[in-house]
């Protein structure tokens, strides 16, 4: 159960308010919203939060942490569509919460059914 709250609530709720919250936010200051998608106001900053996002999912913090440069590019794409995804979620609703449930519950289930 542990495992299900850490994936499903703290890790997704993590990632999310730095990415979503914090980077793609800053990066819509910075550069603006002007384009419009079903009545959605985005702009750049949430193509470059989504890669953000792809590229630390890309990076092998463990192995980086232990002096290796371990790169995994078949994440890279999944990852990015899932930027989006969840980045287009806070611009829907205003909110990471969409987000973190979207982004952490596939997680949550996958480990407790699969234990990964």
């Amino acid at each position: 159960m542990s495992a299900f709250l850490f994936y499903t609530l703290f890790l997704s709720a993590g990632e999310e308010v730095l990415f979503r919250g914090y980077v793609q936010s800053r990066l819509d200051a910075a550069f603006g919203r002007p384009f419009d998608t079903a009545g959605v106001r985005w702009g750049w900053g949430l193509v470059m939060g989504a890669g953000y996002f792809a590229l630390y999912h890309v990076l092998n913090l463990p192995a980086l942490a232990a002096g290796q440069l371990m790169l995994q590019w078949p994440r890279a794409l999944p990852t990015f569509a899932a930027g989006l995804l969840f980045g287009y979620l806070r611009l829907k609703t205003g909110s990471v919460a969409a987000g973190i449930l979207v982004h952490g519950l596939p997680q949550g289930i996958a480990w407790v059914v699969l234990g990964r």
